[in-house]
């Protein structure tokens, strides 16, 4: 009973008045009381003296359709029906629900909340079955593109390694040309010698008719690395004016296509055909005294010193 007293008067009723309510009722609760107040004079109340009861809402309407709800769980049942979300009090009393129709409410009620679940499982499954699929089809564009990087890769090296080829095989087609020049012009030189020995006459003749000596030698001087160095020199340039050359030009790696310049003094040449190393007495001697005129191929050593 004193808790109904409380009650009342934390919903902003005078405790005297609270307490008559309660007696004019028998005590038969809150709902009882609250009625009473329509009867404020039977109760000898100074109304003026009394605080402004709240209005309990009696039921509620939906803003977005306007229909009347009995309570909070109507509330919730069409929101979860309708997906209405805007609802207000008010003050119209409907009809109570029987046991029948409130159980029809509560399987309309469990149903709705049903069916939103499974909508909402359906939506997350779509969801992931969605980011399933971007994360396939984005796995086979990167694939795709790491496949045709590879080819252009592969096909770049293998054009390379036909130029690499083609490449080499000129060069030895032109070395074995050089050294059968070398090799003719060499036993040429022997037979020449040959046939002084025999007829002196003839040679002398023959010298006579020779013709002039080249104005130009072209070289060919192979490093240990990189491609060899060309370069032509007058037949009267002495050998120096070669170590020189070499000596400015000389590789700084295999792997780069700059050249660099040593000390000439560590420089050392020689041909193969026929075997000579030249030595420092060679270098004042001119191209075509050293008979490396019109065309010769050259070997070039560092780390000696003449």
């Amino acid at each position: 009973m004193d808790k109904d007293v409380d009650t009342l008067v934390q919903m902003g009723w005078e405790k005297e008045y609270a307490e008559k309510a309660l007696s004019e009722t028998n005590h038969q609760g809150l709902e009882a009381a609250i009625n009473c107040s329509t009867r404020v004079d039977d109760l000898g109340i100074d109304i003026s003296t009394m605080k402004t009861l709240p209005q309990v809402p009696q039921s509620f309407v939906c803003e977005e359709c306007g229909r009347p709800l009995r309570s909070n769980d109507d509330v919730e049942l069409h929101s979860a029906r309708t997906g209405h979300i805007n609802f207000k009090e008010s003050a119209d009393k409907l009809k109570p629900l029987t046991d029948e129709e409130k159980q029809v409410q509560m399987r309309r009620l469990e149903e709705a909340i049903v069916r939103r679940k499974m909508k909402r499982e359906e939506e997350e499954r779509q969801k992931c079955l969605q980011d399933e699929k971007n994360r396939r089809l984005q796995g086979k564009a990167s694939q795709s593109a790491k496949a045709m990087f590879r080819e252009k890769m592969m096909r770049r090296e293998a054009e390379q390694l036909k130029r690499d080829r083609a490449e080499d095989k000129a060069y030895r087609e032109k070395l074995l040309a050089e050294i059968e020049a070398e090799k003719a012009e060499r036993i040429a030189k022997q037979k020449g010698v040959h046939s002084k020995e025999i007829a002196p006459a003839a040679a002398s003749q023959s010298e006579a008719k020779s013709p002039t000596s080249p104005a130009e030698c072209r070289l060919q001087i192979r490093t240990p690395f990189g491609q060899p160095l060309r370069g032509t020199f007058k037949s009267s340039e002495n050998l120096g004016a070669v170590v020189l050359y070499v000596s400015q030009n000389w590789p700084m790696h295999p792997d780069s296509a700059t050249r660099t310049t040593i000390n000439s003094r560590e420089i050392t040449l020689q041909t193969t055909f026929p075997n000579r190393k030249f030595d420092e007495e060679d270098l004042s001697k001119t191209l075509n005294e050293l008979g490396l005129c019109p065309t010769a191929v050259l070997m070039a050593r560092r780390n000696a010193t003449f």
